[in-house]
């Protein structure tokens, strides 16, 4: 019996709702993942879909739809639906469908980034939607769902990562690996700041880069198709990811940006910057580079406030590097933000007599813009980078970010990665006390407020990374606290120094969060609770074991239930022991709740 295929075709046009198809004369319909695809045609992309019968009856229709995501695993929808409808399928046949969708009603594609070319020549970047598609339909015909993730990388051989984006929205612990690289290739996950390597599992929501290698001598141009597995609570998500090598080192490779640091002269107000260019290549100089580092304030998407000066960076031979120094007097440079600290957080600034148990440092806290071309390709580099004092175990040191500058006006979330065991690190409010929400509103302002326990070793630096995302693209604050002996200011950090009792609530009155400071003389269990003024319990906010010294406990203006208390008089009450005592406070109602 000889087998016959006959290719039937249907065009769905968006906008007019029409399908133009040719059809024939019953089975279930199958769409394989490798018969989903799309490219892009001018400023549309079309995705095409294959359905086939592979039995020996006909099938029956189905009506299905298209819906568009982020490009991820475990990712939500995104934009409305695009349908389509699948006729009758002869025995040993199939059926294409095909959607254009204008490329400004998908979602964005996510930031990549090339180490050489960039852009341009001689490493183009090129025009596809990198993302994903969920297909689903039913009918006569069966039913079923796809869901199909693609993107696509140039890569360098010899030159280093090339790196792209990638989100999972996994609620919990998420395994991954890589599988069906290509003789030359290599890649792996990394964190956000592109050089920590991912940890398998993943923690929930992460967000970070592949990293894709080729080998020098890799034939150019050559294409890779590797899988990204994702498991999420047994549930499985591929992310597909074909890497293109092309000419990127037409007259040796460009140098690498390795150190960026700066610190101020002892005893002057002059601050030396430093960076050094390296060449990790066994064989072949670098091209040479020009460009310059300019200066920002301090902060995340923050505008160039002046130029620090140019530089040339020559052929730098085989494993060997090149440091560039400037030296610029501090007012030159942007107004450095000075952290504030003291004994709590709502006396943290001190006063004009007493600045506060912990001095701040002489160093200037800003960001530095770094930017350059060459013939092997050009680059950016932002640091972002601030240090502050803290006081083990008798309150918070905190630093002030300007308004960050997001040109879509959007929210900006936020994580803090990287902190040490002793530290804590949370963003709060102008009033340095109320934390921040997440992400935090346009043009937002605040404070990175940090902590660390008592007992901490002094002198012990924790540094810590606070992220920023405007549209998707990382913006990094490169945060060092180092803690020092507050004994200087009077306080002794002995256990007669901490006289059981609650200091006070922060904001007082308060419209729904607010900080309760309180101390223990002894290490013991204690408990804090929250009353109305008629006596009943609103809500226990601790019931655990403490340390002696002081405590903070944040209270976000809900009863036991979930529910906003009423606005009146409180008493908050603090129980260890044999001890009690209260503490009197108001909640109000803020305008618009």
């Amino acid at each position: 019996m000889s087998r016959s295929t006959t290719a039937l075709r249907c065009i769905v046009v968006l906008g007019i709702g029409l399908a133009f198809c040719s059809s024939s004369a019953m089975a279930s319909v199958r769409l394989l993942d490798t018969n989903i695809n799309w490219t892009t045609i001018g400023s549309n992309v079309q995705f095409h879909l294959r359905f086939d019968n592979p039995g020996a009856v006909p099938t029956q229709p189905v009506a299905g739809s298209l819906t568009p995501q982020s490009f991820g695993a475990f990712l939500p929808n995104s934009g409305p639906p695009r349908s389509f409808d699948v006729p009758v399928i002869m025995p040993f046949s199939f059926f294409d469908v095909f959607l254009e969708i204008p490329l400004a009603q998908l979602p964005q594609n996510p930031p990549n980034v090339v180490p050489i070319g960039g852009a341009g020549d001689p490493c183009p970047q090129g025009d596809h939607w990198d993302g994903n598609v969920d297909v689903i339909w039913n009918g006569l015909g069966g039913q079923g769902e796809v869901l199909y993730h693609e993107g696509e990388i140039k890569v360098c051989p010899g030159a280093g990562c090339s790196l792209i984006h990638v989100a999972t929205g996994c609620a919990g612990l998420a395994t991954w690996s890589i599988t069906g690289l290509c003789s030359g290739f290599s890649a792996q996950l990394m964190n956000e700041d592109q050089v920590t390597p991912a940890p398998n599992p993943l923690p929930p929501a992460w967000s970070g880069w592949v990293c894709v290698t080729a080998l020098t001598g890799t034939p150019v141009p050559s294409t890779c198709c590797f899988a990204i597995r994702f498991v999420c609570a047994g549930q499985v998500s591929t992310v597909n990811l074909c890497a293109t090598t092309c000419n990127c080192i037409p007259t040796g490779p460009g140098p690498l940006l390795g150190t960026v640091e700066w610190a101020t002269l002892t005893g002057t107000s002059t601050v030396r910057f430093h960076m050094r260019w390296d060449n990790p290549s066994l064989t072949q100089a670098t091209s040479p580079i020009s460009g310059a580092m300019h200066s920002q304030p301090f902060g995340v998407f923050q505008p160039v406030y002046g130029t620090i000066g140019v530089f040339e960076v020559p052929p730098i031979a085989p494993d060997s590097f090149f440091d560039v120094f400037f030296e610029v007097p501090m007012s030159e440079l942007p107004p450095s933000q000075q952290p504030v600290s003291g004994k709590r957080g709502d006396d943290a600034k001190g006063t004009d007599d007493e600045p506060g148990p912990c001095a701040p440092g002489d160093h200037w806290n800003g960001n530095v813009d770094i930017v350059w071309t060459g013939a092997a390709g050009g680059g950016q580099v932002n640091k972002h980078f601030g240090e502050l004092k803290v006081c083990p175990g008798v309150g918070a040191s905190l630093i002030h970010i300007p308004a960050l500058v997001c040109p879509s006006g959007t929210g900006n979330p936020w994580s803090i990665m990287g902190l040490c065991p002793g530290f804590g690190a949370t963003l709060v409010e102008e009033d340095m006390t109320t934390p921040s929400p997440n992400p935090v509103p346009p043009g937002w302002t605040g404070y990175i407020r940090v902590t660390a326990a008592l007992g901490t070793a002094i002198p012990d630096t924790c540094c810590f990374k606070v992220t920023f995302f405007c549209d998707g693209v990382p913006g990094v604050i490169d945060m060092c606290a180092i803690t020092c002996d507050c004994g200087p200011s009077g306080i002794d950090l002995g256990t007669g120094a901490f006289e059981f009792g609650i200091r006070g609530v922060v904001p007082n009155p308060t419209g729904g969060p607010a900080a309760i400071d309180f101390v223990l003389s002894l290490a013991e269990r204690a408990r804090l609770e929250i009353f109305d003024v008629a006596g009943h319990r609103v809500r226990t906010l601790a019931d655990d074991r403490f340390g002696v010294g002081a405590h903070t406990a944040m209270w976000d203006g809900l009863d036991a239930r979930g529910n906003t208390a009423t606005p009146g008089v409180y008493f908050v009450r603090l129980v260890s022991g044999e001890r009690t005592t209260s503490y009197k406070f108001v909640l109000r109602r803020l305008p618009g709740r």
